[in-house]
């Protein structure tokens, strides 16, 4: 019998196939499909000063061009693919020092706050793992996410 454990890891690791649609100096789109449901991620990068390279990127993602809840299924294969796809953006761009992005804590989730609450709990887990420190700060109807690279 699998863990609950396991089960949640298996849950999270989807892997699909992402195109890149978008490869604008400032901002980088990957297209990718979990059943009849587009996925896309969205880097924007920001200069921070002084420093030559991106090195601060904002992620936003979307299904079906949308930034809230489809309430379409397939959330679990969804969250992993996005996981998976930000984990390899930042192994292939170590310059990165900070990332951020937000989550709605509107009742368009069907509970108000819910999908923040996941979104702070996968923070916890994966950015830790990544060699970032978090930070969550609460703006009324959002939570921004920042989270910066720990020194070596």
């Amino acid at each position: 019998m699998i863990s609950f454990k396991s089960h949640l890891g298996e849950a999270f690791n989807t892997k699909i196939q992402w195109k890149q649609t978008s490869t604008r100096p400032e901002t980088e789109k990957y297209l990718g499909r979990i059943g009849k449901q587009f996925v896309e991620m969205i880097y924007n990068w920001s200069q921070a000063k002084n420093i030559p390279e991106k090195s601060d990127v904002n992620i936003v993602f979307t299904v079906g061009g949308d930034m809230s809840v489809t309430g379409k299924g397939d959330q679990m294969q969804i969250f992993g693919a996005v996981i998976n796809h930000i984990k390899e953006f930042i192994d292939k761009n170590p310059q990165i020092r900070v990332a951020s992005f937000t989550a709605s804590k509107s009742a368009e989730d069907g509970e108000t706050g819910s999908r923040n609450k996941l979104y702070s709990k996968l923070v916890k887990r994966f950015a830790t793992k990544m060699g970032f420190k978090i930070e969550e700060l609460d703006l009324d109807e959002l939570s921004l996410y920042i989270l910066t690279r720990k020194a070596k």
